[in-house]
């Protein structure tokens, strides 16, 4: 279930859903927090499930068959997915650049045992640049929160597995959580992440945990990082 609905406390909506393979008319009293897919089996609300092979809410609502079942279901909102796309230069552009550390392209200068590929990615900074290490576990990749810096650039190296990143883009510091996108960045390759754009600590992919580079002016962490946690009814999983 990838649409984020919300409800009026006031009214009972018949909404249209998929569960598990089987077309579900869902009538909506109000509720209190988030629905995920596994949730809507296992929760308890006013929310009524109705089992059916067609859209027929009328039939839905009077019946009383062994097909209306309850389930209960912990939300005000269907929690939105965020399907993370491979990177590609069109669409992360109007966020940063991308070039891959261990199958780079382009022509090198070369000699007897050695190709150099100078300058893929570029970026100026005030100060000195700091390298920092980071090892993040994978989770369930539900993102309730996102950051940026308003005067430099964020480089990010993916050391030992494909990362996720999710973007967004600069809003003046308003957070923009559904104008976000989500993309899979190949081990070995470093993103250079543009001046004010939202974002957050690159995600594992395949691994436990995930070992990555980032660079950053010294102390970007203290002097200029803004971190906004999203209302809960913002908060998004990313899906692969």
């Amino acid at each position: 279930m990838s649409t984020q609905i919300k409800y009026n406390a006031s009214t009972v909506i018949p909404i249209h859903i998929a569960i598990e393979g089987k077309l579900v008319t869902i009538f909506i009293n109000p509720v209190n927090k988030f629905l995920t897919q596994l949730e809507a089996l296992f929760s308890i609300s006013p929310v009524e499930f109705c089992i059916t092979p067609k859209i027929s809410s009328d039939k839905c609502i009077l019946s009383k068959s062994k097909l209306f079942i309850k389930y209960y279901i912990r939300g005000y909102y269907i929690m939105r997915e965020l399907k993370a796309t491979k990177i590609n230069a069109a669409d992360f552009a109007p966020f940063g650049t991308f070039f891959s550390m261990t199958e780079p392209e382009g022509y090198p200068l070369q000699g007897e045992i050695h190709k150099f590929y100078p300058d893929r990615i570029s970026g100026t900074c005030m100060g000195s640049i700091g390298f920092s290490p980071i090892a993040v576990h994978k989770d369930e990749r539900i993102v309730k929160a996102a950051e940026y810096h308003t005067t430099t650039w964020e480089g990010i190296v993916a050391l030992d597995d494909d990362m996720i990143i999710h973007v967004a883009p600069a809003s003046a510091g308003a957070p923009v959580p559904e104008l976000t996108r989500a993309f899979i960045v190949p081990k070995g390759t470093m993103v250079k992440i543009n001046t004010a754009i939202w974002h957050l600590c690159p995600l594992p992919l395949n691994n436990e945990v995930l070992h990555a580079m980032i660079i950053l002016p010294e102390c970007t962490y203290a002097n200029d990082c803004t971190v906004v946690d999203f209302e809960e009814k913002d908060w998004f999983k990313i899906t692969v």
